[in-house]
């Protein structure tokens, strides 16, 4: 288990990780997610988190916020609290509740550690390492892919962050440390992410930026050639990610919706920078698409000719990443250039 106990001040005398169902009856600590009755201090960037502002500038990340309140030197304000904790597992919260246990490494370590979790949450990096680390990371939650048993897959949600957090928490320096002696864990990932950023380079992929009525940059456009080898990837949130690597696309722009093509299959995105409360700049608000697929199910009906066309979903605004898609592997009957231009009609509301 890994314990804080800050000699200089002497107010969190063993400020430790628990799990989040052991917090309920004790002062704690929230990074990431959200609280419970005992919370009394929450550092995450979800949205209509309880963060205290004094800490929010610039923490686009729960990491970045956490390194704000290690900054401020503020433990007196929470000197009852005993635990540290968070409801769910990701890299974001791995390096914020190491942080707040391990200052002194983690100032030392700073911009490495928040570009992990930069990495692993919004897709986008400085240092390729932090990309690789975050591929490690992100392989333990995977029943493929894990160290872990796979039966530990099957155990409930709370119980599972539980032993990622207590695996991993001890083990954070030494992935960082010996990643090089951890390549079966980041290797594919890496090649992956090589391939695409090759395939924008010599133009098979090809990335640009739409501008909306008013001018403003409203989405990312990216077209992929027939022939870009696809991957068969168990990390893969949808089909666009078995063609391309997200991180290649996130660190090619810095616009928040991306439509991708193929050929007659689209999908819109919006990334899950767009669901957080980000600090940084002022991104453009979703709009919701919803009534966008009945339009779409109508058009690929009249231009198929067939009584069951390709189906569209939107899974909502309120989803980390929303994704205006065609179910399954379908191809799409509508000529994109009409689809593009109901899509910025829609957009625009």
């Amino acid at each position: 288990m890994v314990l804080a106990r800050l000699a200089q001040t002497g107010v969190f005398l063993s400020l430790r990780y628990l799990p989040f169902q052991d917090c309920a009856q004790i002062d704690n600590i929230i990074i990431d997610g959200e609280g419970n009755d005992r919370t009394r201090l929450t550092l995450s960037h979800w949205p209509g988190n309880a963060t205290p502002v004094e800490y929010k500038a610039g923490g686009d990340l729960s990491a970045q916020l956490v390194f704000n309140y290690i900054d401020a030197d503020e433990d007196a304000k929470y000197g009852s609290c005993q635990a540290v904790s968070n409801n769910h597992f990701d890299e974001d919260g791995l390096v914020g509740i190491f942080s707040m246990l391990n200052r002194d490494y983690a100032l030392q370590n700073r911009d490495l550690l928040i570009d992990i979790a930069r990495a692993g949450d919004f897709g986008t990096f400085v240092d390729r390492r932090a990309a690789k680390i975050s591929f490690v990371l992100n392989a333990w939650t995977h029943p493929q892919l894990s160290p872990l048993n796979y039966e530990i897959f099957k155990l409930p949600h709370q119980k599972l962050t539980a032993i990622l957090y207590e695996e991993l928490l001890w083990r954070f320096p030494k992935i960082i440390q010996k990643l090089d002696s951890l390549v079966a864990y980041w290797k594919d990932e890496d090649e992956f992410l090589t391939q695409t950023l090759e395939a924008i380079s010599d133009g098979r992929v090809r990335i640009s930026s739409s501008a909306n009525s008013a001018g403003d940059r409203s989405y990312c456009l990216v077209e992929i050639d027939e022939g870009v080898i696809a991957v068969d990837r168990p990390r893969a949130a949808s089909w666009i990610s078995s063609l391309i690597h997200p991180m290649a696309i996130h660190n090619a722009t810095d616009d928040m919706a991306v439509l991708v093509r193929q050929g007659n299959r689209y999908e819109f995105y919006y990334r899950y920078e767009t669901w957080v409360d980000y600090q940084s700049r002022k991104l453009i608000a979703r709009s919701d698409l919803e009534p966008m697929v009945g339009r779409l199910s109508a058009l690929e009906a009249k231009y198929s000719g067939s009584r069951t066309p390709a189906v569209w979903t939107y899974n909502g605004n309120d989803a980390l990443i929303a994704r205006l898609r065609m179910d399954g592997r379908q191809t799409s009957k509508i000529p994109f250039d009409e689809f593009e231009r109901l899509l910025g009609i829609f957009l625009s509301r």
